[in-house]
């Protein structure tokens, strides 16, 4: 009588965590060292000293208090409005046939498959200060200042104007951060 053993093959423990390190390196490198670096100018003071001073001097300010509000305005309009709209399209493409529904269907695909920043910057530049339409419009008309301006904010302009450079951590030397809290 002969026993015979038979041996499985084992599968190594670390090859799954090597297939992993290397998309772990890449996301490590690309946004959480960048995002340490942020954390860490956010909680700096100008003499060098890590505490939450600043980053509260920045929160407590009505500059960086308007644009958050205007940011979550425009975010919850914006979804309100994609609501609204890609339920009524949706509605109209799948129970009403018409020539042309292909196509409509076509291009809300396109949008859904490209990257949101591609269709920021494309608005950026057919719609902002320096872009085609406004640049055609200061030609034509010779003004001075671009007359279409809403891809910042609801009233027009940036909200944060001067101020972004502030929140980055340089404060301006006038010191017109400490008159508008």
């Amino acid at each position: 009588m002969s026993l015979t053993l038979t041996l499985e093959k084992s599968t190594p423990l670390l090859r799954p965590f090597l297939w992993l390190s290397l998309p772990l390196l890449v996301l490590a490198t690309l946004f959480f060292w960048p995002l340490s670096l942020i954390v860490e100018q956010a909680l700096r003071d100008n003499s060098g000293n890590i505490g939450l001073q600043t980053f509260w001097q920045v929160m407590e300010s009505k500059r960086f208090m308007a644009a958050l509000m205007n940011t979550l305005q425009i975010a919850l309009l914006a979804t309100a409005g994609c609501l609204v709209l890609g339920s009524v399209l949706s509605l109209i493409l799948v129970f009403i046939p018409f020539p042309g529904s292909d196509l409509i269907g076509r291009v809300v695909d396109t949008f859904i498959a490209l990257p949101t920043f591609l269709i920021t910057l494309a608005f950026t530049f057919i719609y902002g200060s320096a872009g085609l339409l406004n640049g055609a419009l200061m030609s034509l008309f010779d003004f001075e200042l671009p007359p279409v301006n809403f891809l910042y904010s609801m009233q027009g302009g940036d909200p944060g104007g001067d101020y972004r450079v502030y929140a980055a951590g340089d404060a301006p030397a006038d010191g017109r951060i400490a008159a508008n809290r």
